[in-house]
């Protein structure tokens, strides 16, 4: 993929070119960069409450080689009403770094995941999977980072920490492995879903997820959890494999649907279920998953657009039911990319997405109850 900006540009051409201007609601989050870019939101509810938001954003101006400097920030909160400005610097490199995710551990360390795209010098990208640790979620070392899995066509990074096992895991979309996930540029470009372990001794090669992966679609765009009962669940993207391999086809495509499975163990996984009743009737994208307050049940958040619709809507499902069901709305959450999580108190939850004006998109916030 050549470009990583100008999202919002496509997901207003996948909804429609006649629809009026965003209403922007909620609150800004990522403050401080009122003429730049802050997309890409990853959230995590940790052990003592308090509740982090990393994000990636150009508020660094541009590098000495006059490109953008895209980094990974974070802020934390205490309650979800009131975000630092300015945020934690995250990352350090010369080369774009976007869509972080965090987890925590049991001893209660820090870990994110985030993607990076070099060009080449061919005109294409080299996109790869980074992680780093920090011991309490603000101290992050701008130099240290360790590479998951090196590409080319590595993207979409979705971490969890495995309690049960003691280990992390980091899942992923290529559309440029093999069957045992070694690189094979020859192979037909099929987005399949892909996962490293770390058991403590360092992070795993690749390895495809068995049971999710179908010959006929792209699989992409994976948000994996850990339940309570030690089970793995996981939503993602699916759509034909005709299509597109690339990262963002999802938004062009007439249809795509938003799956889930789980597993015991991360890399097995039961036979995956549709979320939604749609029947391929609508385009659903960037899909995450949040608890309740007692993590005793799950919900699937997405983007969804109807064929032919003028706009697009912020949906969601509980997992604890009968699959698949009708969604239902969330209009609290007026954008894309949307995140929840929930708060101290039962049946109130944070909601996180983007919004704003191509090139000026901002984090943003609010609270809703259910």
């Amino acid at each position: 993929m050549n470009n990583m900006v100008g999202r919002l540009a496509l997901l207003l051409a996948l909804l429609s070119c006649a629809r009026p201007p965003p209403v922007l609601t909620g609150q800004v989050l990522s403050a401080g960069n009122e003429g730049g870019q802050d997309e890409d939101p990853g959230v995590l509810h940790a052990a003592d409450g308090r509740l982090y938001v990393a994000w990636y954003s150009n508020r660094n101006g541009l590098q000495d080689d006059g490109t953008e400097d895209r980094e990974i920030f974070l802020a934390r909160s205490p309650d979800g009403e009131s975000w630092p400005d300015p945020p934690i610097q995250v990352t350090r490199a010369a080369r774009d770094s976007f869509t972080p995710s965090l987890a925590q551990d049991s001893a209660g360390t820090f870990h994110l995941a985030w993607w990076r795209v070099i060009p080449t010098s061919l005109g294409g990208t080299n996109n790869q999977i980074l992680t780093k640790s920090s011991p309490d979620g603000t101290t992050w070392d701008l130099d240290q980072e360790t590479v998951v899995a090196g590409g080319p066509g590595d993207f979409l990074p979705s971490i969890v920490h495995d309690r049960v096992a003691s280990r992390l895991l980091v899942y992923f979309a290529s559309p440029v492995r093999d069957a045992a996930g070694r690189v094979d540029l020859g192979a037909a470009r099929t987005l399949r879903l892909y996962a490293c372990v770390n058991d403590g001794t360092g992070w795993s090669a690749p390895q495809r997820l068995s049971g999710v992966n179908d010959d006929a679609t792209h699989n992409t765009f994976p948000f994996v959890v850990q339940r309570e009962d030690g089970q793995f669940l996981m939503v993602w993207t699916r759509y034909r494999a005709s299509a597109s391999a690339d990262v963002l086809a999802v938004l062009s495509e007439a249809s795509t649907e938003t799956m889930t499975s789980t597993s015991s163990n991360g890399i097995d996984w039961a036979e995956p279920v549709p979320v939604s009743s749609g029947g391929g009737q609508s385009v659903d994208v960037f899909p995450s998953l949040y608890p309740d307050a007692a993590r005793s049940s799950w919900t699937a958040l997405w983007l969804t657009a109807r064929q032919g619709a003028p706009s697009g809507d912020v949906v969601e499902v509980a997992l604890d039911g009968a699959l698949p069901a009708e969604p239902t709305a969330r209009p609290e959450i007026t954008g894309y990319s949307p995140r929840a999580a929930p708060l101290a108190t039962p049946g109130r939850f944070l909601g996180v997405w983007v919004a704003g004006a191509s090139g000026r998109q901002k984090i943003r916030f609010d609270f809703f109850s259910r």
